[in-house]
């Protein structure tokens, strides 16, 4: 037995009127992130599902409308931490692993934050380039305060306020400034012109996982993608013993392993 996911009808373009129409609204767990063209994998003119968040919700059509829209009332799109998706698809999960490793489900959390980014971004071009805390973007811009206030709890917020306030009281920092400003608007873009998704809605897996909540089944489908070197950033608790089925979606995802995917694609956590 295995829980089904399910993509997006053939033509599914995130930016038309009606596109989330076939999503049900009910509860369930779902995928969301980019279907993009992928760097270093030999076909670059295919475009691929590099998901991005794992989460669950009790209205799935509502919750994935909003994670796609940019400008507010969202999640991965309005003010969920940023990766850079202009860059090498592999550096990004191999740091959204980092990521969970050194944060997602870590206690003491306030005590992480400079050590996290310090392990992040020990490269010429970090990935991550949005996390609402003044401690990022004293790192990030190797300041000792950049009077960074978190009180807009988004990105907008971010492009809008709290960057070019830290711009105008640094003004040697103003060019970098201006590039990250021009990095996040390029990955909200990205986002929202590229969107895509997977879900599976609670009633079918209610009877063959009796007892198993939502956030199992989250759990258990950001580890089944991580079994593939696909790292998302959700906090899901995994539940052993569960299958997940992608072959609705395996032509469609990316492939980080090296080898194709077998058919059909059922991972077993």
């Amino acid at each position: 037995m295995a829980i089904v996911l399910q993509g997006p009808p053939a033509g599914f373009d995130p930016r038309a009127t009606g596109a989330f129409n076939e999503v049900p609204a009910s509860p369930g767990v779902y995928i969301v992130g980019v279907k993009i063209q992928v760097v270093g994998l030999g076909d670059n003119n295919t475009n691929k599902f590099c998901p991005l968040y794992v989460g669950e919700a009790g209205n799935l059509q509502d919750r994935l409308k909003n994670d796609h829209w940019r400008y507010g009332g969202g999640y991965l799109n309005t003010c969920k931490e940023l990766f850079d998706l202009k860059q090498n698809i592999n550096e990004i999960y191999h740091d959204i692993a980092v990521w969970n490793t050194n944060w997602a489900n870590r206690r003491n959390k306030e005590l992480l934050k400079v050590p996290l980014f310090n392990l992040i971004s020990k490269k010429n071009k970090r990935t991550l380039i949005w996390f609402n805390c003044k401690e990022f973007f004293n790192d990030y811009f190797g300041i000792a305060d950049s009077n960074y206030e978190e009180r807009y709890m988004g990105h907008e917020g971010s492009i809008r306020y709290d960057l070019p306030s830290i711009a105008s009281i640094h003004p040697e920092i103003a060019a970098s400034v201006t590039g990250l400003i021009n990095d996040i608007s390029a990955t909200k873009r990205i986002i929202f012109e590229n969107f895509f998704y997977a879900f599976c809605e609670e009633a079918s897996w209610r009877n063959q996982y009796a007892g198993r909540t939502k956030t199992n089944i989250e759990g258990a489908t950001k580890a089944a993608l991580s079994l593939k070197n696909i790292y998302t950033y959700s906090e899901g608790s995994s539940y052993r013993g569960i299958n997940i089925d992608f072959s609705n979606i395996q032509n469609d995802l990316v492939n980080l392993t090296g080898t194709p995917f077998e058919t059909p694609l059922i991972i077993s956590v």
